[in-house]
């Protein structure tokens, strides 16, 4: 699984990107540990919108969402719903460098895609860097956040993608390890 690659980001100047990158592979284990927990920090958010605008704590920007809260109390049933999957451990080399690739490619070209350039799939990238069994998935997200937590909680809400793909790919039972890999 490559989790978050993020081609849009800006982080405070004081954390480096590798910082983020760690609390995003944390917040994905957190998540995936304790649903409910995120359910209840999602209960929260919900009440930050004003029709599709959610005003993010502090002096964050306000961001202009496709469904509004209707996405976060969708995410919030969800949770509630959801069993626990076992913690993400951190990924090997090869993982790493693929979602590297995959940021490098679409981050430079400013577009928003599962497939490269090259037309490569996720487990195209994987297999560019060494053998894997089972599966092999990809979130990709795309926006500002100070936290890995506000990362892993924008794919869990999965605002205006119709199938949740974000939200099932980030609670997947067949992930055991993941690669985050951050860039703008």
């Amino acid at each position: 699984m490559m989790p978050a690659v993020d081609n849009t980001s800006t982080v405070p100047a004081d954390k480096p990107w590798e910082t983020l990158e760690a609390e995003v592979l944390d917040a994905l284990s957190a998540a995936r540990l304790a649903p409910s927990d995120v359910a209840t920090r999602l209960a929260t958010r919900a009440s930050l919108y004003k029709g599709k605008t959610y005003q993010p704590p502090g002096n964050a920007r306000p961001r202009q969402t496709k469904e509004g809260a209707s996405a976060v109390k969708d995410a919030i049933q969800w949770l509630q719903k959801c069993e626990a999957a076992c913690p993400l451990a951190e990924a090997g080399v090869g993982l790493k460098l693929a979602a590297e690739d995959h940021a490098v490619d679409v981050g430079g070209a400013g577009v928003a895609s599962h497939r490269g350039g090259d037309d490569s799939r996720p487990e195209d990238r994987a297999t560019r860097y060494g053998k894997w069994k089972g599966a092999v998935g990809e979130c990709i997200w795309y926006g500002r956040a100070t936290t890995g937590a506000q990362v892993v909680e924008d794919l869990i809400v999965d605002d205006g993608v119709r199938d949740r793909g974000h939200r099932l790919c980030v609670f997947d039972p067949r992930w055991k390890a993941a690669a985050v890999r951050a860039g703008a």
